[in-house]
């Protein structure tokens, strides 16, 4: 048996006997964050499991359509720590760094409760007594579905359009480099357990709020490129946030802007958080450009192609230089 299976099968061992599990995800959780959470909740609920997920950050509005999203706690010690504490099992999803577990970090890593890391990204560093890792897989989400089809259990129309979202959303809308055969088997199978494309396209794609609008209008307008166009750096600014009444959140996918001009390979997203001293970074990349390297540089990491990293007590002017003169060394 590989790794893989092998962790699989101590997985769905761990779900024969547990009665309350706590899941989380990183902060600012994205399409394939909550699409894994909901699905892995949904399946715990159908094996008669009491699940609570519990997170550092809101739920982005484009993803509150999802079956039960507005079951989703924003963790606050006050009202979580109990369940946390008695939890048998933490499920933790889509990340491969306890940091980006932000505010319950601490609590999470020193609970006695069994912990199962289920995630794609490169590097794991989190230390779980079971680990359900595969850097191939598009998404968390089609881990979560080899979950459940070796449980032998059925999809529901709930979790198929949670894991359906999930894995639209981490392959670009089929786009990205692990789409593969695959990837579109395991769509139709969710398709035809109830998941709806068009439905989910409309809701994820189509409902931005006004305020994120006049956002991504300005992040556009700041789009630079250096290099001879090979790289093109977009910039959203602690009072472009201020003018337009938007939250961290509504930045979601903003960096895929970066490399829709012709000639572009890396793309990077400068994101000043207002009230704080942290530059958010988002890099994306074509081919070969290294962007996880990029983002480890500066204790980020993730994709080949799609990585993150964060920077504290730095001015935006200074960040921007740092990073723009280190993406040099990739693009050759």
């Amino acid at each position: 048996m590989n790794t893989l299976k092998l962790g699989i099968s101590q997985c769905l061992e761990v779900l024969t006997w547990t009665k309350n599990i706590v899941i989380t995800t990183h902060q600012n959780p994205d399409g394939d964050a909550i699409g894994s959470s909901l699905g892995l909740y949904h399946f715990a609920k159908k094996l008669g499991i009491n699940a609570k997920i519990i997170n550092n950050s809101p739920t982005p509005s484009n993803l509150a359509f999802l079956p039960s999203a507005d079951q989703i706690h924003v963790y606050n010690s006050e009202l979580d720590d109990e369940f946390i504490d008695t939890a048998d099992a933490i499920f933790i999803l889509d990340l491969n760094s306890s940091k980006r577990l932000q505010n319950m970090e601490d609590k999470i890593i020193n609970s006695s409760a069994k912990k199962i890391l289920i995630d794609h990204h490169q590097n794991p560093s989190i230390i779980s007594d079971i680990a359900i890792i595969n850097t191939d897989a598009c998404s968390t989400c089609e881990l979560i579905y080899q979950i459940i089809k070796l449980s032998g259990e059925f999809i529901t129309e709930e979790i198929a359009t949670s894991l359906y979202t999930g894995i639209m959303t981490d392959t670009g809308s089929f786009r990205f480099s692990r789409t593969n055969a695959e990837v579109f088997r395991i769509a139709s199978e969710l398709v035809d357990c109830g998941a709806n494309p068009v439905y989910i396209a409309e809701n994820v794609f189509n409902s931005s709020g006004f305020n994120r609008t006049v956002l991504l209008g300005k992040a556009l307008g700041s789009m630079k490129l250096y290099y001879n166009g090979k790289l093109s750096v977009m910039t959203v600014t602690a009072e472009d946030f201020l003018q337009t009444l938007a939250l961290e959140e509504d930045t979601e996918g903003f960096v895929q802007h970066t490399l829709t001009i012709s000639g572009v390979v890396m793309g990077i997203l400068f994101i000043e958080l207002p009230s704080s001293n942290t530059i958010k970074i988002s890099i994306r990349s074509k081919g070969n450009i290294r962007a996880n390297s990029l983002a480890m540089e500066f204790n980020g990491g993730g994709h080949l192609n799609a990585a993150a990293t964060r920077i504290n007590n730095i001015s935006l002017e200074d960040t921007r230089t740092l990073l723009i003169e280190k993406a040099e060394i990739y693009l050759e």
